[in-house]
């Protein structure tokens, strides 16, 4: 947790990406969790350092991807289909993003998890992932189910 260090590594990652071509808008951000913001191809990447809670995270979904998934021999099966309703919930139908007020990419992966822990039997490939997805978000009422400030 050396600002100095994790300053020195922000400023070597972001002149790292700023070589490649494909990758635009490059910003440091300097709040608690410091980030790199940037886009690669008109995608937007966010890039965290010394964020321990997204290393829990991704321990979190490795392990449930290892304890459920990989015993039935459907290997990154999970994370191919959050990756794909996470592309669709932030270019096609723009309702990720927690600071303008949309769902947070960490609410569509807790969805995602409750899926697969309620039909995992059903789910053979990331697009029926992606159909239950859809059949869980039309069911929610939203204004009865949704806890805001």
């Amino acid at each position: 947790k050396d600002p100095e260090f994790i300053n020195k590594t922000l400023t070597k990652i972001s002149k790292k990406l700023d070589s490649n071509k494909e990758i635009t808008n490059i910003s440091i951000i300097h709040a608690e969790i410091k980030l790199i913001k940037c886009k690669m191809k008109g995608i937007p990447i966010d890039i965290s350092i010394s964020n321990y809670l997204g290393l829990s995270k991704l321990f979190f979904v490795y392990k449930l991807e290892s304890e459920i998934l990989i015993k039935e021999q459907r290997i990154a099966l999970f994370k191919r289909s959050i990756i794909l309703i996470k592309a669709w919930c932030s270019l096609e139908s723009e309702i990720i993003g927690s600071n303008k007020s949309l769902m947070a990419s960490y609410a569509i992966e807790c969805l995602v998890i409750f899926l697969f822990n309620q039909n995992n039997e059903k789910i053979k490939s990331e697009i029926d992932a992606f159909i239950q997805f859809f059949e869980l978000v039309s069911s929610i009422d939203f204004e009865k189910s949704v806890v805001t400030i």
